[in-house]
């Protein structure tokens, strides 16, 4: 008789709901993501939706079960996580979001009163 052995892999379940915060000054506000390390997961990615879109893009993806980057943005913004491993990923997680307030350091000119080096 022939013995065969089979590998099983898991895909690794999917990840709790992230934590997210901000900190810093509102003109670069650093958001931070945090979430649990799962079982047999070696790589995680987080998806980020900016307020006003319904498409989210790549905000990490690597073995930490943190990432920090400034954003800048007016809003809600959400992230989810999933749990990688070499047989697959798990499905999303939850939203876990901030809501920021961006000063991106701009103001309206006051009106002016005259006019100095040229034609108005």
């Amino acid at each position: 008789s022939t013995t065969k052995t089979i590998a099983v892999g898991v895909i690794p379940a999917v990840p709790g709901t992230p934590s997210v915060h901000a900190s810093g000054p509102s003109n670069k506000p650093v958001v931070t993501v945090s979430w649990s390390a799962v079982a047999g997961a070696t790589s995680y990615t987080v998806e980020e939706t900016d307020p006003g879109s319904s498409v989210g893009d790549t905000f990490y993806s690597g073995p930490n079960t943190s990432a920090s980057s400034i954003i800048f943005a007016t809003g809600s913004v959400k992230f989810r996580v999933k749990a990688c491993n070499a047989t697959g990923c798990s499905g999303w997680s939850g939203y876990g979001s901030v809501t920021l307030q961006s000063d991106f350091g701009l103001t309206a000119p006051a009106e002016a009163s005259s006019v100095q080096g040229g034609a108005p």
